[in-house]
């Protein structure tokens, strides 16, 4: 699981940031905490906490992330599994008996960590373990609720609970495969089961995906080979014949057509390749076409797209307007309230504005 998204970074921020880069020379600069701290790139490629003074409050490390509830994740060497979480001041949290987990993050209160059996549980801000090293994986909480994966497969193979924040299962049945929860609901994937004898035999070729609450209810009557994860009210799912609809919570298709291969929604807007796969333009999650196609187009981030056309990116926004004059060789999406950007050999980040930040 990806760690969350941090909201745009507004002007005031953006100053902070640019001022603090020219000033000490930084690669990159991160959105200020709540505790007027902040966290960098060196020149010398190290990541540190260091407060608006340029004060440091963390040694250099190998990475540091962004901040998830006022927690970040440091990795001081190349050794993944020789991690940490620190506070928006530079304070470690850290449980003596866990390790945390890569790519693990905080989200409603905990984060995953395993122990030295490499079984997996969760943490709270404290450092304290809140739910017991039991399982094998398992995802971050949503809407109070995280999947889990025990350490010995079943014999109807490996299968997905869902627990709640005491670490009890809220439902009997489990799952073949799942997405994590979006406003209290996921796509699961439904395996069936017969006995032999006296244990439960999967029949994997008979599989399927609905819709469920947090609570295990099955919200929808249709069926369907595969669901993306919700984004807001909506999701894509392949149908038997693989082409792909949108849907609502219910499991209902509320697109008038059926495609291929569109691409993952983001800020309401998703991607469709032209029928001949040379070039691809955006659509909302009402079908309307919003952009004319390009070379190469990326998910939406922070409300802009970024597209290439004749070997040059550029952004536009979500009525398909190029947002700022200036064409690049190279561009990433948006992400903390910057892109990165290449023109001319030289490498800098901009701000929605197209201004050059750092």
């Amino acid at each position: 699981m990806s760690t969350s998204t941090s909201a745009f970074a507004n002007n005031s921020q953006i100053q902070v940031r640019k001022e603090l880069a020219k000033e000490h020379n930084f690669r990159y600069v991160g959105i200020p905490t709540s505790k007027n701290t902040v966290r960098i790139l060196s020149k010398q490629w190290d990541w540190k906490l260091i407060d608006f003074n340029g004060k440091p409050l963390t040694k250099d490390v190998l990475h540091l992330t962004s901040f998830s509830e006022g927690r970040a994740r440091v990795q001081e060497t190349v050794d993944a599994y020789h991690q940490y979480f620190i506070d928006e001041i530079g304070n470690r949290i850290i449980n003596e008996a866990s390790i945390v987990c890569r790519d693990s993050y905080f989200s409603e209160g905990l984060a995953s960590v395993r122990d030295k059996k490499h079984k997996i549980g969760y943490m709270d801000k404290q450092g304290n373990l809140a739910i017991a090293c039991l399982f094998q994986q398992v995802t971050e909480f949503s809407d109070s609720v995280a999947w889990v994966r025990y350490p010995l497969p079943s014999p109807m193979g490996d299968l997905f609970y869902l627990i709640d924040k005491s670490g009890n299962e809220v439902i009997d049945e489990p799952f073949l495969a799942v997405n994590d929860f979006v406003d209290g609901v996921a796509g699961v994937q439904v395996p069936k089961f017969k006995f032999k004898g006296k244990r439960f035999c999967l029949e994997a070729y008979d599989c399927y995906y609905v819709i469920i609450d947090s609570n295990g209810n099955q919200l929808s009557e249709n069926k369907f080979v595969y669901v993306e994860q919700f984004a807001g009210n909506v999701a894509i799912a392949y149908r038997q014949d693989n082409k792909q609809i949108f849907i609502n919570k219910q499991g209902e298709q509320i697109s008038k057509n059926a495609y291929e291969g569109l691409g993952t929604i983001s800020d309401g807007i998703c991607s469709l390749p032209l029928a001949d796969q040379s070039k691809a333009y955006y659509i909302d999650t009402y079908e309307n076409q919003i952009s004319k196609a390009y070379d190469e187009v990326n998910p939406f981030s922070e409300g802009l797209g970024c597209v290439r056309e004749q070997g040059k990116y550029f952004f536009i926004d979500c009525s398909g307007k190029e947002v700022f004059a200036d064409f690049f060789d190279k561009a990433e999406p948006f992400n903390e309230g910057v892109a990165q950007v290449q023109k001319d050999q030289e490498v800098f980040y901009i701000d929605h504005t197209g201004e050059k930040v750092f």
